[in-house]
């Protein structure tokens, strides 16, 4: 895969995130929610949830590969050090974040994005598919606790991911 059809299938879910908590916000359970900056080392999302606890949500959007020669199961799993490039090792304690501008928008302020100001945020995790290697496994669990939303397939793929994206975020909010 290219880094241009990584890049669009993480958008793809991110989208979709984003849409799930506009839903949420209309249901009662998130009071604000904020797109990250974009290609930073900070995760996907901050949110504030009706109880007033802060979130900062992950969004991996992974395609599961088949091949005969991936033992023992013949699907390719995630090891750990993807893991700590690609999830672990973003700033999850900055204390300070940049939301994703708009070029669209009609002040600078917009246009550039705004500083939003984190305390404790509970880290949570957004992923398609959970393929992992043991030691990815652990290293996800221990992280994330019961703060992941499993979609189990795609969102490219069709299926129920919706459905399981809302009622995951919306588990991770009420509980």
């Amino acid at each position: 895969m290219s880094d241009a059809n990584n890049t669009s299938k993480g958008n793809d879910l991110e989208d979709a995130t984003e849409l799930v908590l506009y839903a949420l916000k209309t249901d009662g359970h998130v009071i604000m929610d904020y797109r990250l900056r974009h290609g930073s080392q900070w995760p996907d999302f901050w949110v504030l949830d009706t109880k007033r606890r802060e979130w900062l949500i992950e969004c991996k959007n992974l395609r599961p590969r088949y091949l005969i020669e991936y033992e023992p199961t013949g699907v390719w799993e995630w090891n750990l050090s993807w893991v700590k490039t690609q999830i672990l090792n973003k700033d999850w304690t900055a204390g300070e974040y940049r939301t994703r501008g708009s070029r669209l928008a009609s002040t600078r302020r917009e246009r550039v994005g705004l500083k939003i100001q984190a305390h404790n945020p509970i880290p949570a995790l957004v992923i398609s598919v959970w393929l992992f290697k043991q030691d990815a496994h652990e290293a996800l669990t221990k992280f994330f606790g019961k703060n992941i939303v499993v979609l189990g397939t795609p969102t490219f793929y069709g299926g129920p991911w919706g459905h399981e994206l809302y009622n995951g975020l919306r588990r991770l909010f009420t509980s």
